[in-house]
């Protein structure tokens, strides 16, 4: 079962965004509200191949705040999330406003669906679940122990954060409130669990990677360094296409991909900042970032993808072949055309 949280740094403030397919920000929940296990992609089924991407078509959202999370949900609807509070859905009706019951909380950061009728968004401090006609406050945060949460997700009867101000991770039992916390000088700015006992966190500034693969979550002889000395670049999103391997995306260009027993550069061909990474089995996968970046892989190599826009685009999520979306700067809403 595989979920991700990415959390980035915004302009070197106090501030962390959680921009993963799973992302909350949070390090805690309130009763009535316990995240059930997310769909298990690892399956035997025939994976669905799709047609490759040609580019990108436009999809005016009507509104023109910068983006920053996206959501297709098993219906097909589109979220979008940016400042200001906002929040957006299409439907088959078109764009609506889906913000009620929101106070102004900036923006949401991440969204996330338990594979049922629940949809969540993190915020700085702040999960909200959306009952499908208003925003209901899921937990609020004001914990000693997580001062500055960055990233919940869930999966496998867990949830998985980091906790920035301590440089901690965190492992929660939703049904209990059974909390486990590393604190040990590693900062989760990523974490991707393969499963509770193979779970890796990586560092984003210098990309310094720590696995778990069972024992005591709170002793550090549990964890392992892997890529001794990191990457060097920054990193701001990981993906796994759900193949049982990681793919990091980040500054200059920067493609590392985890083969299972090493992080593998690939030539992006580009040296815009990428920004954000998503992908499935059937569909290879595709990374946007600054000035309108965005890259295909193809099972063979990086190609560019034409998006028709200099916006930075800043987060990409998808539902099989024909839903996947990429938002960012100024509204901007891009819909993958193959």
């Amino acid at each position: 079962m595989d979920v991700t949280i990415v959390c980035r740094h915004a302009g070197g403030t106090a501030i962390w965004i959680a921009v993963g397919a799973v992302a909350l920000a949070a390090c805690g929940w309130r009763a009535g509200y316990d995240i059930a296990d997310a769909p298990d992609t690892s399956t035997d089924a025939p994976v669905r191949s799709c047609a490759a991407p040609s580019g990108f078509d436009p999809l005016p959202s009507g509104t023109a705040r910068d983006l920053t999370a996206a959501w297709v949900d098993g219906a097909d609807r589109i979220w979008i999330a940016g400042v200001g509070s906002t929040v957006r859905v299409l439907d088959a009706g078109g764009w609506r406003d889906a913000s009620t019951g929101l106070p102004p909380v900036g923006a949401l950061l991440s969204f996330w669906s338990d594979g049922g009728s629940r949809l969540f968004a993190g915020t700085v401090g702040a999960v909200w679940a959306h009952d499908g006609a208003t925003w209901l406050l899921a937990t609020s945060l004001d914990d000693s122990a997580c001062a500055w949460p960055v990233g919940v997700a869930g999966g496998a009867g867990y949830l998985y954060g980091a906790c920035s101000y301590y440089h901690g991770v965190v492992r929660l039992r939703p049904d209990t409130g059974e909390r486990e916390l590393l604190v040990d000088n590693i900062r989760g700015d990523f974490v991707h669990a393969f499963a509770p006992d193979d779970v890796f966190v990586i560092m984003g500034l210098g990309s310094v990677v720590f696995r778990y693969r069972g024992g005591d979550w709170s002793d550090r002889a549990s964890w392992t360094q892997v890529g001794q000395g990191g990457f060097l670049e920054s990193v701001h999103d990981v993906w796994s296409p759900g193949d049982g391997q990681l793919v990091a995306v980040g500054d200059g260009g920067l493609i590392r991909r985890w083969d299972g027993r090493a992080w593998i550069r690939e030539d992006s061909g580009t040296t815009a900042n990428l920004l954000a990474v998503w992908g499935s089995p059937g569909d290879g996968l595709i990374a946007v970032g600054e000035d309108g970046v965005a890259l295909h892989h193809d099972g063979q190599r990086w190609r560019p993808l034409p998006t028709g826009t200099t916006a930075t685009l800043r987060a990409i999520r998808g539902r099989e072949c024909s839903h996947v979306v990429a938002i960012g700067d100024g509204g901007t809403v891009l819909r993958v055309v193959r």
